[in-house]
């Protein structure tokens, strides 16, 4: 049973080939959404920014279901991040008794330790490079994003409609490296805008990754996310335990950031050539 579990998670998290099924944008703009004007469309950027500022740290165990094509595994995992850019992911058996690997992100760079295999394997923290190790094409703060529900920071506002109760928004924003992302967001109690659904686009217009999201009772962050890589045939689904927003971490909390490859393991580097 380990040695299967461990098949799998390598499967899953080590993902260096590509499958479409074809699956296609599923978000659309309803038709009884209106188009915001200039005055307003300036007031929800402002908003979603503040959203988005609101998450500034993390910490949850959670439970992982992902699936690499016909293939679907849980196991268990535990998040910890801290912006702008660190951030830590440690993966175990459904027991949490055996630890599986880890990935670690910060100042720009990612190792992920495969315990299994007794390698390293590390380079620049870039969206390209992430997919390859964890199948999610996100930088390390859209990593944070994607898990605390709010979105990117944004470099464009493309479009914007609004429901008729003015509570709901359909947006299309441009984000870094001319990416897009449109995204059915939600005011929640406060003010905050939350995502509920989400499809990011690469920089020639194709749908790269849908996310979902579901919210319990403490609607400050999501209780569950979704993701689907859809190049890579990859879907995950992460149901957080007793997440945390914006916990104060300690000096000796922060050094779960610092990483150093154990002795015996050997070291691979993705270039961006790869």
């Amino acid at each position: 049973m380990r040695q299967r579990l461990l098949e799998i998670f390598l499967l899953i998290l080590l993902l260096s080939s590509a499958g479409c099924f074809g699956r296609t944008l599923t978000i659309e703009l309803p038709n009884n959404f209106r188009k915001v004007g200039a005055e307003e469309a300036g007031e929800l950027a402002r908003d979603l920014a503040a959203s988005r500022a609101g998450c500034r740290s993390f910490r949850s165990s959670a439970k992982v279901v992902a699936s690499k094509g016909v293939v679907s595994e849980s196991f268990r995992q535990i998040t910890v991040f801290e912006r702008p850019d660190r951030l830590r992911l440690d993966f175990f058996d459904p027991t949490r008794t055996t630890l599986l690997g880890l990935l670690v992100l910060r100042d720009g760079d990612f190792w992920f330790l495969d315990k299994e295999n007794k390698r390293v394997i590390y380079g620049a923290a870039t969206p390209a490079n992430i997919a390859r190790v964890a199948s999610i094409p996100l930088s390390p703060s859209e990593m944070m994003d994607w898990i605390c529900g709010v979105l990117p920071e944004i470099a464009r506002l493309k479009r914007a409609y609004v429901s008729p109760d003015g509570e709901q928004y359909f947006v299309e924003i441009g984000i870094a490296d001319a990416r897009s992302m449109t995204a059915l967001v939600s005011r929640q109690t406060g003010g905050t805008l939350k995502v509920g659904s989400a499809s990011l686009a690469d920089s020639s217009g194709k749908t790269i990754l849908n996310m979902s999201y579901e919210y319990g009772q403490q609607q400050a962050i999501p209780s569950r996310v979704f993701a689907d890589a859809i190049e890579r045939d990859f879907d995950v689904e992460i149901q957080f335990d007793s997440p945390e927003l914006n916990p104060v971490l300690s000096e000796r909390a922060r050094r779960v950031f610092d990483f150093r490859p154990p002795a015996g393991y050997r070291l691979e580097l993705i270039s961006p050539a790869q």
